[in-house]
């Protein structure tokens, strides 16, 4: 009978084989590479999380909501005395309350009709809300200016006022005493003796004593009024004025007269 002969195997690949079988099933052997190289490689294993135990539940924290913000945006002036106030607001599901009653919201802008109670300025106190966020507070400021008509208005009964605290003083007790009557309101109509423009300002010598015999004007009066008049010499006015002492000045003819004086407030021609 024959004899099975195996081939021989030589020993250096023998160990080769062995090193890899044992790389090949990751143990943790030192020195795993080139065998007699001289290097050493270490092979680390990471650990393999933990499944969270049965019925436990695992939280992640979740930052804070963003806080609500709110503003205005006009009107800030008005002439009336009611206004249609907007503004906006973040996040859009927020509520808005204008002097704690309800605004309306749309799409992140709200609108609330105002009552305006003075002239002036007027402040109202606009917070913005929302369950689970911090709530925003503005305070919007609107500004009531006079209308046209109401400037008019104004205007006249400041005039009907002082028109209707003035007085006529007779021109001797006025000459005789000026600083008695110094301040006062006081009302004069005459005949214009000179006047003279300048810069919009105007100077007059109103002469205020009419004599019914001569039929001639008299008695002069210094009147400065920060305007100008339509009238020119020979006219007719009636001046409204704070009476402020005397006048001197130059006379046509050479002299020098101390007359009594007036600042204009109206004139009426």
């Amino acid at each position: 009978m024959a004899t099975a002969r195996f081939p021989q195997v030589h020993a250096r690949t023998k160990r080769s084989l062995t090193w890899a079988v044992l790389c090949a099933v990751g143990l943790a052997v030192a020195g795993c590479g080139n065998q007699g190289s001289g290097s050493t490689k270490t092979v680390t294993v990471a650990p393999k999380s933990e499944p969270p135990a049965a019925g436990k539940t695992v939280t992640t924290e979740k930052p804070p909501p963003a806080p609500v913000d709110v503003s205005a945006f006009g009107p800030f002036e008005t002439t009336h005395d009611q206004v249609q106030l907007h503004g906006t607001v973040s996040p859009k599901t927020s509520k808005v309350r204008v002097d704690g009653v309800r605004a309306t919201v749309t799409g992140g802008r709200w609108t609330k009709l105002v009552v305006i109670t003075k002239r002036g300025d007027n402040s109202f106190t606009v917070v913005g809300s929302k369950p689970g966020h911090d709530t925003d507070t503005y305070t919007a400021v609107i500004t009531r200016n006079l209308s046209q008509a109401e400037k008019a208005a104004k205007a006249a009964a400041k005039r009907q006022a002082f028109i209707a605290a003035a007085s006529g003083i007779a021109y001797n007790q006025l000459l005789a005493h000026p600083s008695r009557y110094e301040g006062n309101k006081a009302v004069y109509r005459g005949e214009i003796f000179q006047v003279q423009e300048d810069s919009g300002t105007t100077v007059i010598l109103l002469s205020v004593t009419h004599d019914d015999v001569l039929d001639l004007w008299d008695d002069h009066v210094w009147i400065d009024y920060d305007g100008t008049i339509n009238g020119a010499e020979g006219d007719m006015l009636t001046v409204y004025g704070t009476l402020t002492g005397t006048q001197d000045y130059d006379t046509q003819i050479g002299g020098n007269t101390t007359v009594p004086s007036i600042r204009a407030k109206y004139i009426v021609e």
